[in-house]
């Protein structure tokens, strides 16, 4: 297993969870969104450019693709081994997030020009669970202590599901 992965599950593990008063759609924004990466942003005909897609989560998610960008004016190679890894972990502005690949390609231009790359667009289900009990404050609990209470114990809350869908921004 993945220590930074580890690392981030543990630091990330309150992110399910909704105070009473907490509002869903601001920590979905603040903790999932998707980004078009570039290795470069201009290229003679025929030279390469790397294009890939991410999503960055901080939540109990399940995404799916409900719109490919088109690559127009390209020639298009997706790179398969890109997909193979799995999530590794990322930070943005010091706060480290799973990063998924949602797709990673090789392009490149078939005529001179200026090209805008369209953005993957993502349907997301997000589950939080929602305290239902006053935030009182408890002592720190080791590791252990959280296994076995989560093993043992009813969640306090009930759970909710958000469907939110996401895009990444149109890119030159």
């Amino acid at each position: 297993r993945n220590p930074g992965i580890s690392a981030l599950r543990e630091s990330a593990e309150e992110d399910f969870l909704l105070g009473e008063q907490e509002n869903a759609n601001d920590k979905i924004r603040r903790n999932l969104l998707v980004k078009l990466d570039l290795d470069k942003t201009s290229a003679y005909v025929g030279e390469c450019i790397v294009a890939t897609y991410k999503l960055y989560t901080r939540l109990r998610s399940e995404s799916r693709v409900s719109k490919r960008p088109s690559m127009n004016g390209f020639s298009v190679y997706d790179m398969s081994e890109a997909y193979s890894g799995g999530p590794v972990v990322e930070k943005i502005n010091g706060k480290p997030f799973m990063m998924h690949i949602i797709r990673k390609t090789q392009l490149i231009p078939l005529q001179e020009g200026n090209f805008v790359l369209d953005p993957v667009e993502l349907e997301n289900n997000i589950r939080f669970l929602r305290s239902n009990t006053k935030n009182t404050a408890t002592p720190p609990k080791s590791p252990l202590e959280k296994i076995f209470e989560n093993l043992l114990s009813e969640p306090a809350g009930e759970w909710e599901d958000h469907r939110v869908t996401l895009s990444s921004e149109h890119r030159n």
